[in-house]
């Protein structure tokens, strides 16, 4: 009778030596070639199966490892492990228990389902708790992800290999670059102590003051974080200076550890175009991105058919340089091939389908966008920022069918509820026990604009209140504990527009037409003070449409223009 099957029982212990079937089917599993047209190696086999390297050369050199070791790799490369395919020893295998794909990586959520079909609106997911930060998505992606570009992730394979990283400080930048490309508040901030943990376990290595000088920019660009210096005594706000920043402190050490090493001086100028871009400083980010295009040139190739360009996070946040600057003209032909050329070095990388879906919503594609996170929506259904964006493109859709034919309005109907549910969903999905008072704005704005007073003006009474709590902790000096987050004035004075145009309806017509439209201009006025990332897309904004021909709105996009040239 055949013994039982380790698939079946996945029992621990035991010490085993592979079979030449085994070595077989794993030199054919590395025959293959990844979804990124690139040959797949050892590295890739040990990550995918939660293992180190030295273990899969182990097993391909027939020597002894643990059971469920071995069926571990033969699990990943498809191959049936039988008794037949190994043989018991006495002898204790050297390799430790190795970590479980959860407790190596985190939990993380089910695997990518199809995206949702075309005329389809993506399916919401529950609520999100207070327990913890949402579950990530496929570590698969992931993983894929990470090897398919070396230096993709702060501290990635390509540069491990060259620089030979301890395995666990890389694990733990790649572990970060992941989570960070959730892009939303909890899991920026988790990538960020994870790259302090790195950055205390090898203090000389120029990832990990990257990543938090990244992690740190990013709550910045996405309002949570204020990115001014404000001055109590004087009461005046202004740009943070480097000189006296953290960011800029991180930065002068990844400088000094990144010296003879292309991939990490690329790293370090694309992050400072990134960070003086944030900054308003244009004609620096347009230098430092130039610097760090010749060190990507400067990159040797890892193999034949290796692309000239290497580092996806370069072409993205390029891409948003390039939008941002030639948005007076409309030129978006620049934006999208550099989108478009992340996308090629990334294609599973968690933030490159987001960027794209923005590139489209700002340039007025709304059903491309909604297409585009229909099918990214299955794979991070609790992600807040995905539904962000898919409220967004909803909202704008719904709008381009309100002057249509009568027979189109129940889709406008269907697209506003659409678009209030993600955006409900997106400010309600913090997991600081607030909401995120940022995407509030938006929900506002669609709850106005679709008619549903009853609930947007409690909720911008909410949302003004927090904001006159974060100005008055400001007024009395800073000297009492700060509120719970820093609101945005760009998120109120998106809500104020929402009521301001609500206004052109005839269910409510009051003295708050003017009110609305004067606060609304007011807090941009406010985000321009304080450098609010919103204020680098005023002209690509369709929000903001019906201010356009105000006297201080004109004003303030002059001001702005001044910026982007």
């Amino acid at each position: 009778m055949e013994a039982q099957d380790p698939c079946q029982s996945r029992q621990r212990g035991g010490s085993v030596v592979p079979g030449p079937e085994v070595v077989e089917a794993i030199h054919l599993w590395l025959g293959q070639k990844r979804e990124d047209g690139r040959q797949r190696t050892r590295m890739d086999l040990a990550l995918l199966s939660g293992l180190g390297e030295s273990t899969i050369k182990k097993i391909l050199n027939r020597e002894p490892v643990r059971l469920e070791t071995l069926h571990r790799v033969c699990e990943t490369v498809d191959f049936k492990l039988r008794p037949k395919h190994y043989a018991k020893v006495l002898v204790p295998p050297d390799d430790p228990p190795h970590e479980t794909t959860e407790q190596a990586f985190g939990a993380h959520g089910q695997e990518e389902v199809p995206g949702a079909a075309e005329n389809t609106a993506p399916p919401l997911p529950p609520k999100a708790s207070n327990a913890g930060p949402a579950a990530l998505p496929s570590r698969r992606a992931f993983l894929l992800t990470s090897m398919g570009v070396g230096g993709l992730a702060f501290g990635g394979g390509y540069l491990a290999a060259r620089l030979d990283i301890p395995d666990e400080y890389e694990q733990q930048t790649q572990k970060a670059h992941f989570i960070m490309g959730e892009r939303s508040e909890a899991a920026i901030r988790e990538a960020g102590e994870l790259y302090e943990a790195a950055r205390q376990r090898e203090p000389k290595r120029p990832q990990a003051y990257l990543g938090l000088a990244t992690s740190l920019s990013l709550l910045r660009y996405y309002g949570y974080e204020p990115n001014y210096h404000y001055d109590p005594a004087s009461g005046r706000k202004s740009s943070i200076a480097l000189e006296a920043d953290k960011v800029g402190s991180w930065l002068r050490k990844a400088e000094q550890y990144s010296r003879n090493d292309e991939l990490a001086l690329c790293q370090f100028y694309t992050l400072r175009a990134w960070v003086n871009l944030l900054r308003w400083e244009m004609n620096n980010s347009g230098s430092d991105f130039d610097i760090a295009l010749l060190h990507e040139n400067n990159l040797p190739a890892r193999d034949p058919h290796s692309p000239a360009s290497q580092y996806a996070t370069l072409h993205q946040w390029y891409s948003l340089f390039l939008i941002i600057k030639n948005q007076r003209t409309s030129d978006f032909y620049e934006s999208f091939t550099e989108i478009g050329r992340a996308e090629g070095i990334a294609p599973k990388e968690p933030v490159i389908p987001k960027s794209l879906a923005q590139r489209f919503y700002y340039a007025k594609a709304y059903e491309t966008a909604l297409k585009k996170l229909s099918a990214l929506v299955g794979k991070e259904a609790d992600n807040p920022l995905v539904h962000y964006w898919l409220g967004l493109a909803y909202e704008q859709l719904a709008l381009q069918h309100r002057h249509s034919l009568p027979e189109n309005r129940k889709t406008e109907q269907d697209y506003f509820t659409q678009a209030r549910n993600h955006l409900a969903y997106a400010s309600n999905a913090n997991q600081f026990g607030h909401e995120d008072y940022n995407m509030l704005g938006a929900y506002i704005h669609a709850c106005a604009i679709s008619g549903d007073l009853k609930t947007a003006q409690p909720q911008w009474d909410n949302l003004k209140s927090r904001r006159e709590a974060w100005t008055t902790w400001e007024a009395q000096g800073q000297k009492v504990a700060p509120p719970p987050s820093y609101v945005s004035p760009a998120a109120l004075s998106i809500a104020a527009i929402g009521l301001y145009d609500a206004t052109h309806q005839p269910t409510w017509r009051d003295k708050a037409f003017d009110y609305l439209r004067d606060k609304a201009l007011g807090y941009l006025e406010d985000a321009e003070q304080e450098y609010c990332s919103d204020m680098l897309f005023l002209s690509l904004e369709p929000r903001y449409e019906s201010l356009r021909k105000e006297p201080r709105f004109v004003q303030l996009q002059n001001r702005m223009s001044r910026v982007w040239a």
